[in-house]
């Protein structure tokens, strides 16, 4: 660590994968179409049965937690959550 301090600076003690993309991570145009289609075509339906649904219409092959986080990072809310019993 010493010598890489001395030879590097602050940079020198920083992961060297730090600025790499994670190779499992979707490119933002997937993530905006999933949320524009759900916003525009699909809006009130639950998340699970949205997931099924763009799994056939587009072919995506994400699971559901990963559609289920994607519109969430969108700011879009679960329908379910609001339903009164």
């Amino acid at each position: 660590l010493k010598r890489e301090i001395l030879l590097n600076g602050d940079m020198g003690i920083i992961h060297k994968n730090r600025f790499n993309k994670p190779i499992n991570t979707y490119d933002e145009e997937i993530r905006q179409d999933i949320a524009s289609t759900y916003r525009k075509n699909y809006k009130g339906m639950n998340f699970t049965q949205f997931s099924k649904v763009i799994q056939e219409e587009k072919g995506y092959t994400m699971s559901r937690s990963t559609i289920y986080n994607i519109l969430r990072q969108k700011r879009i809310r679960s329908p379910q959550r609001k339903r009164e019993y």
